[in-house]
């Protein structure tokens, strides 16, 4: 009887600590992304989904999509990622807005744990908000860059190399001349690559997190640089509607010929 109260107490206990695991995001510098499946982002990507596991977590493997001229007089290129949201739909109890309703999140490009490292403005940093309505049950993350950092660079050479992290300057294109991380040799070198990890304790080898405790299946990137992304069904009804523009000005065109 005693042993059976022991091994009771030993699950409730386990239970307890499951449920006491806080649910972790971080967004950083793509170590361990080797050989992986990128996953393109930009403002006109559409919504991004990111499945949890089923051990409540996952490891994921992105890039900065934004094509332009990547200019390098700023290091960032001129389309970095200076705000990106993530949201999905989750059950949470007993925390509130004072403490993040129970989130914790972290980026090296976004929020630098050590601020008094900057040389131009210590005291500014960048952000991660947690936002979550009990109602609709959205729960929202936004990591926003600190606009005065935009620009900078932390005694390195501006242009193919410098990936931005621990700078709050956001995630940068990635170097001239490339269009993913496998377009060609050395685009994948660093910069404008970035891993959006769910695992508990920004822990890349566990693929283990604690998502699943609140109901969350997915993480969806919805928003970049202020631009709401559009959902996949609205982005082909669209490439509908022009490729129909087309055909019916190529008719007019021949009736007239």
């Amino acid at each position: 009887m005693f042993r059976k109260l022991l091994l009771a107490c030993g699950a409730l206990l386990g239970l307890s600590s499951m449920a006491s695991a806080t649910p972790f995001i971080g967004l950083d510098d793509p170590a361990g992304c080797d050989n992986a499946q990128w996953i393109g982002v930009s403002t006109t990507s559409g919504v991004v989904s990111l499945p949890v596991n089923t051990n409540g977590g996952g490891v994921f493997c992105l890039y900065n999509a934004m094509l332009g001229s990547g200019d390098p007089s700023f290091d960032g290129g001129d389309q970095p990622i200076i705000d990106l949201k993530l949201q999905t739909t989750a059950t949470i109890t007993g925390h509130s807005a004072t403490d993040d309703w129970g989130i914790d999140c972290s980026s090296t490009f976004f929020t630098d744990p050590h601020p008094e490292d900057h040389p131009y403005n210590p005291a500014a940093v960048g952000t991660c908000a947690v936002n979550y309505d009990p109602t609709s049950k959205l729960l929202s993350i936004e990591f926003t860059a600190n606009p005065a950092f935009l620009d900078q660079d932390e005694g390195q050479s501006p242009g193919e190399t410098d990936t931005e992290a621990g700078e709050d300057e956001g995630i940068p294109q990635l170097p001239a001349g490339c269009t993913s991380p496998t377009s060609s040799e050395g685009c994948d070198a660093g910069k404008g690559i970035f891993y959006v990890n769910l695992d508990d304790n920004n822990d890349l080898h566990t693929d283990t997190g604690s998502w699943g405790s609140i109901g969350v299946t997915s993480m969806d990137i919805t928003q970049l640089n202020g631009v709401n992304l559009p959902e996949p069904s609205a982005i082909i009804p669209f490439g509908m509607g022009l490729l129909l523009l087309a055909g019916f000005a190529r008719r007019r065109a021949a009736r007239r010929g």
